[in-house]
């Protein structure tokens, strides 16, 4: 009987058949990736290389300036404040009284907007006692001439009007009455600006005319 089984148990001399691997079996395996390659280094053109080249400097740059540059100290022109001159209305009659400062105050207007040839600054007004003198500077001139005037109503055909009439002048060398002649119509032109303001209007009648060492009283009425 033992015989018997370890024949049993010797194993046949058929070839047993070679079993081929199933997709399953195939599949089951991980994929072996690709390794993965880095892109190569690409090499510097030729225009780069040139731009960076220490031989060819890049081009300067030129800046044109808009504006003037500004100084280290400023010039200030300072503009002291004057009042304007003062207006009384009593019934239809216009009383104008002005300060020297005023009177001052209104020649610079009157200069800036038209400068006087042959002057190298504006006229300088000191009032007295019935006129007043403007201080003159000429180019001409080596020291400043004074004029003289008188203020008065002058009664005309067409109405009573401000007569500014020239009385007196300190002559010096080489200047004559018509060098001067300008500064007594800067006087009248800006005398009548005042009261054509003040009576908004260019058609009245100068009734009285006052001058003290303090102020210029004018009295005007409207036609």
């Amino acid at each position: 009987m033992l015989l018997a089984l370890i024949a049993g148990c010797t194993p046949s001399n058929d070839m047993l058949p070679t079993l081929a691997p199933t997709l399953s079996q195939a599949t089951d395996m991980p994929p072996t990736s690709a390794p993965t390659l880095d892109p190569p280094t690409t090499a510097p053109s030729s225009t780069s290389t040139a731009s960076s080249s220490p031989t060819d400097p890049p081009p300067a740059l030129t800046f044109t300036p808009t504006d003037p540059p500004l100084t280290s100290t400023p010039v200030v022109i300072v503009t002291p404040t004057v009042p304007p001159p003062h207006v009384v209305n009593n019934a239809g009659a216009l009383t104008i009284t002005l300060t020297g400062p005023q009177l001052n105050q209104a020649l610079i207007m009157q200069y800036v907007q038209a400068p006087l040839s042959g002057f190298s600054r504006v006229p300088q007004a000191t009032l007295i006692d019935g006129g007043l003198r403007l201080a003159l500077t000429l180019n001409a001139a080596a020291a400043p001439v004074t004029l003289t005037l008188t203020l008065a109503a002058l009664p005309t055909a067409a109405g009573s009007q401000l007569d500014v009439r020239a009385v007196a002048l300190s002559m010096l060398k080489g200047v004559t009455t018509l060098q001067v002649k300008p500064a007594q119509a800067l006087l009248t032109t800006t005398l009548n600006a005042i009261m054509i303001q003040a009576a908004d209007s260019d058609q009245f009648n100068v009734t009285s005319v006052t001058v003290t060492a303090q102020m210029i009283t004018l009295t005007i009425v409207t036609r």
